[in-house]
């Protein structure tokens, strides 16, 4: 079955080409010189260079390459988990005390009034309604 149908494709191409052939002529416009066909098979052959011996790659580079990102990448993370643990213990150790417990424990005899103004930059006006809000 596949004969006839293969027959029957080659008829249908016949056809073709003779309705072709009929319709515009033989020439194509373009010719081979003679005997090109003959030295083809040589000519390229030798125009096919001979194949190169394949360079070797270390593979040490690779893996220096893969440790050194290894030991970045270590490094980042080691820098940014010192940043945190810093900054954390800082503010951990960091207690509050109460103001009445610095008043208490400051002699009034050591700081005088014109040191505690002079602290405080105020002047006499506010000086005075400090008082008299008290």
């Amino acid at each position: 079955m596949r004969n006839e149908y293969k027959k029957e494709i080659n008829k249908m191409i016949d056809q073709d080409e003779d309705i072709l052939k009929r319709k515009y002529g033989k020439a194509t416009g373009f010719r081979a010189p003679d005997g090109y066909f003959d030295q083809l098979a040589s000519d390229v052959m030798s125009k096919i260079q001979e194949p190169q011996q394949a360079a070797v790659v270390p593979l040490k580079r690779r893996v220096h390459r893969r440790v050194n990102s290894i030991i970045a990448a270590a490094a980042c993370v080691g820098v940014v988990g010192i940043a945190l643990w810093t900054y954390l213990s800082k503010s951990e150790q960091t207690p509050t005390v109460p103001s009445e417990h610095w008043i208490a424990n400051v002699n009034a005899g050591e700081i005088s009034a014109d040191e505690v103004v002079d602290y405080t930059m105020m002047d006499n006006e506010a000086i005075y309604a400090s008082l008299v809000n008290e």
